[in-house]
This record gives structure tokens, C-alpha cells and sequence, in this order.
């Protein structure tokens, strides 16, 4: 896998070289063999495509917790959802 920011891409990171469904099971796999066993994310409602591509690799919708960010105003938007490692 390559990873490297585009000159257009405003900041934002573009991945050559890998798919998105790819680069998931490449981080749930990285967060397993460092001994994690539980991966956690938050986002905005409006980010449904993102959301779909989290529940297809077998995140699913949980409960707000401690570490999630403080996103202020937006907060009644934000989806937090939770991948178990095995």
C-alpha cells in the first residue's frame, strides 16, 4: 500500500494503490496484531457513503464513548460506531 497527499487534494491524504474496503481491513488487521480489540470511530450523519463502507467491514452503531471527540454544536449529528476485534 502507497499513501501520499496529492498535490490538489487540499491536505488531504490520496491512497494509490489500495481500495478503501482495502485500507479498512489493512487497519483492522494492523489494530489486531498491536493488540487492540476494539476499534472505534465517530462522523458526521452526512457522511452515509463513509458509513456504509465502516458496516460493510463489520463496524456497527454504538453508544457514544469517553474518547469520542467533542464536536460541539454538531454533536446531535455525529454517528459512533465500533469494530470487535477477535
Amino acid at each position: 500500500m502507497t499513501l501520499r497527499c496529492a498535490e490538489n487534494c487540499n491536505g488531504a491524504l490520496a491512497f494509490l494503490g489500495c481500495t478503501r474496503q482495502g485500507l479498512i481491513k489493512r487497519l483492522i488487521e494492523d489494530a489486531g496484531d498491536l493488540g487492540f480489540s476494539a476499534l472505534l470511530l465517530d462522523s458526521t450523519q452526512f457522511m452515509a457513503s463513509a458509513h456504509a463502507l465502516y458496516r460493510a467491514a463489520g463496524f456497527t452503531d454504538t453508544d457514544a464513548y469517553p474518547e469520542a471527540e467533542d464536536h460541539g454544536a454538531l454533536t446531535e449529528f455525529v454517528i459512533h460506531m465500533k469494530y470487535e476485534l477477535p
